[in-house]
């Protein structure tokens, strides 16, 4: 994936002139952003309208930019197993290389490669990376443990083991959603390989068939 970082506004840009080209150059970034959309995941993510904090080291190197650093922000979500809503932080590393149009990395990347390219040397956005480093740092399955640090409340809801919460019978949770495809789908083919009356009939019938001939050899 090639990722052109000057594209579109980004309230994510940053002017890299300070920093310049020559190779070993240092500059530090110390960035507050308010997003606009949520990042993160569908159970988890950093809501709209937060603040999102960069801590970064941006280093000048022969091919481009290399950004290192810290990425912060406030999640909020909701828990796997009570399904109460609970609320975070979260904190992503960022180690990304970002190359200069120009250089013999963005001339040899193919489709696929993971790349982020500076179609303007002077202007870096982080947007993307930053979306990828946090994506990576949320759990897949919040808990009131993993994000909060408890155990889910004594009075939470909680979902019966058979799918069930209270009287919403026809409620599916949406924890046992996925096994239940997969159970339905192993009932559908043990049903498919299941030998019918007529199957059992016919192999009955090849069976006598089959003794007659070896009675009639034999005498």
């Amino acid at each position: 994936m090639t990722t052109n970082t000057s594209e579109n506004e980004s309230k994510f840009v940053l002017d890299v002139r300070p920093l310049g080209r020559a190779a070993g150059n240092h500059h530090h970034i110390d960035r507050v952003f308010l997003i606009d959309e949520p990042i993160g995941l569908d159970l988890i993510a950093i809501p709209a309208g937060s603040p999102v904090s960069a801590d970064l080291e941006l280093e000048a190197v022969t091919e481009g930019i290399l950004v290192t650093g810290v990425i912060a922000g406030p999640t909020t979500g909701q828990c796997v197993n009570c399904l109460s809503e609970i609320h975070g932080t979260v904190e992503a590393s960022l180690t990304e290389l970002f190359v200069y149009p120009d250089s013999e990395t963005a001339n040899t990347i193919q489709d696929d490669d993971e790349v982020y390219v500076l179609d303007d040397p002077t202007q870096l956005d982080l947007e993307q990376a930053i979306i990828d480093a946090v994506c990576l740092a949320l759990p897949f399955a919040p808990s009131c443990s993993s994000v909060e640090g408890h155990p889910c409340p004594e009075d939470a809801e909680m979902p019966e083991i058979d799918g069930v919460s209270g009287e919403d019978n026809d409620l599916i949770d949406p924890r046992w959603a996925a096994l239940e495809k997969f159970q339905n789908l192993a009932f559908l083919n043990d049903a498919a390989t299941e030998p019918t009356a007529d199957d059992t009939d016919d192999a009955s019938a090849d069976s006598k068939e089959s003794a007659g001939s070896e009675e009639k050899k034999e005498g």
